[in-house]
């Protein structure tokens, strides 16, 4: 049996970090569709499974939603970067283009 107060704990700081993470989307103006948006809801779904389970006392529950939780968060990041990453190309062709220009 592990230490299940520090198991809440650091659930709360993905709490946290999962507001943090849906306010920067919204400040930044990035869809949060498709892909980008279902494995997020899973993700939350998966963790507040764990949270359940935990204050269930299911601790072997709350570590296989944990790890389908941990599962979702790196296909959430492969979508975040199919979003990222022509906002960043698209601002080094800009880039590029004022560099050209100025020359």
């Amino acid at each position: 049996m592990g230490n299940t107060d520090q198991a809440i704990s650091e659930l709360n700081v993905l709490r946290q970090l999962r507001l943090l993470h849906q306010q920067g989307m919204m400040i930044m103006k990035l869809p949060m569709a498709g892909e980008l948006n279902s494995t997020f809801n899973s993700l939350e779904s998966h963790l507040l499974t764990a949270d359940e389970n935990i204050n269930g006392y299911d601790i072997r529950g709350a570590i296989s939603e944990m790890n389908l939780a941990n599962d979702q968060l790196y296909a959430h990041q492969l979508a975040m970067l199919d979003v990222a990453y022509p906002f960043f190309n698209n601002t080094r062709t800009h880039l590029k283009q004022s560099i050209d220009n100025l020359n």
